[in-house]
């Protein structure tokens, strides 16, 4: 874990509040369920290779570790909130960002996955995600600064430019991942 704001608000897998205290002695988070409060926010760094930023209202099901031979593949679930996230290069396995409208894989990228009541939005700073929208099973080609809405009732997905605040926190992601060179 690299940083954390109001950690009573966090709740690790086993629903374990966090707490000021117990938060100071948490070197490991392991898989399953993360939810955070209205007023928290969590920042984890996966093997100097992934950082993610969760933002207040997010909850989330976090994967285990690839195992050497096995099941090299991952999924990040997103159900509600935002998680910003970049990577140091090549993970050494592959991980989907899902949530219920769409699906996202991942390639060394600074990236965002928002989901709200209307949709759930991928957003793209650097690096690529290919998405397919689970309706449709269509695959997205999305740019570099933008965005793409996939709507929970339906409407055909929408790409656009990532908005300021967007392009502000992913700028600060990029520049915070291990390894990082400015742009």
């Amino acid at each position: 874990m690299t940083d954390a704001v109001a950690p009573e608000g966090i709740e690790f897998p086993g629903d374990t509040p966090m707490t000021a205290d117990s938060l100071t002695q948490l070197t490991r988070v392991g898989p399953g369920e993360i939810r955070l409060s209205g007023s928290s926010e969590l920042e984890l760094e996966f093997d100097s290779k992934l950082r993610l930023r969760m933002l207040s209202g997010t909850e989330a099901s976090i994967p285990a570790a690839p195992t050497r031979w096995f099941g090299r593949a991952r999924t990040l679930e997103v159900r509600a909130g935002e998680i910003f996230g970049a990577t140091a290069g090549p993970l050494g396995f592959q991980l989907h960002l899902s949530t219920p409208e769409a699906e996202a894989v991942l390639s060394g990228t600074s990236f965002a996955v928002i989901r709200n009541e209307e949709a759930t939005c991928f957003c793209l700073y650097r690096g690529r995600l290919d998405i397919t929208e689970r309706s449709t099973r269509e695959p997205i080609d999305l740019p570099l600064e933008h965005r793409v809405l996939v709507y929970r009732d339906g409407r055909p997905a929408r790409i656009e430019p990532i908005t300021d605040r967007e392009r502000m926190k992913l700028s600060m992601m990029d520049a915070a991942r291990p390894g990082a060179t400015p742009r």
